[in-house]
């Protein structure tokens, strides 16, 4: 299942997804806060830079419920700018995505990078990746593809 909350990127995703052939691919284009998701359901959740947008209640209560939709080799994709993004972005908020993730019981893998903004090379971006699984070794599995590796 893919989802988005903008119509224009879900349409975008959906013919991606057929020109692909892959008929076993969902697309919605929903809110993630207030979609209901079947237990087991999600293969990957990857939200990149989505919640940063949210407050730390409304990050929790996407985690909690995301998290019983994962698979039970599911994994957990999640990347978003602790400073240097837009004005919206905490170390607060990322330290929420960080304890409902624990909260959860899941292995969870975290990266941070740091470099010169896009704009103004003075600016410090501050970018953290997390990876959680309900099994350590879908962890271990996943942790090479972490994107901030190549940050």
């Amino acid at each position: 299942m893919l989802i988005d909350n903008d119509a224009f990127i879900t349409k975008m995703l959906a013919s991606y997804a057929s020109r692909l052939g892959r008929k076993d691919v969902e697309v919605r284009n929903v809110d993630i806060v207030s979609t209901a998701y079947e237990a087991g359901s999600l293969g990957l959740a990857n939200l990149d830079y989505v919640l940063h947008y949210m407050s730390e209640g409304q990050i929790a209560d996407a985690i909690s419920r995301l998290v019983p939709a994962l698979a039970h080799n599911g994994l957990m994709h999640i990347t978003e700018p602790e400073a240097g993004c837009c004005g919206l972005e905490s170390p607060e908020k990322i330290s929420a995505m960080r304890t409902e993730l624990g909260r959860h019981g899941l292995f969870v893998a975290e990266k941070k990078a740091e470099r010169g903004g896009r704009i103004l090379r003075s600016e410090r971006v501050c970018i953290v990746e997390f990876v959680a699984a309900r099994r350590e070794e879908d962890l271990e599995r996943a942790r090479p593809l972490m994107s901030l590796a190549r940050f």
